[in-house]
């Protein structure tokens, strides 16, 4: 085994020119699956809180 294959990680593969579209691929999706997931929360909190019959009093 060369010393080369030893050093080796996969933290290199950031430096590299062709695996920057896999990365940006995997960075997008992840946002794009938060972004929904707190919008698809806010909406149905949102509605819970303003079709609720009873009034919430947030002070003593």
């Amino acid at each position: 085994m060369s010393e080369t294959n030893k050093l080796f990680n996969q933290f290199s593969l950031y430096g590299e020119r062709r695996f920057l579209p896999f990365f940006i691929t995997q960075f997008l999706g992840a946002f794009n699956d938060n972004l929904y997931k707190n919008a698809l929360l806010v909406i149905i909190v949102s509605n819970a809180v303003i079709g609720s019959d009873s009034e919430v009093n947030f002070s003593h």
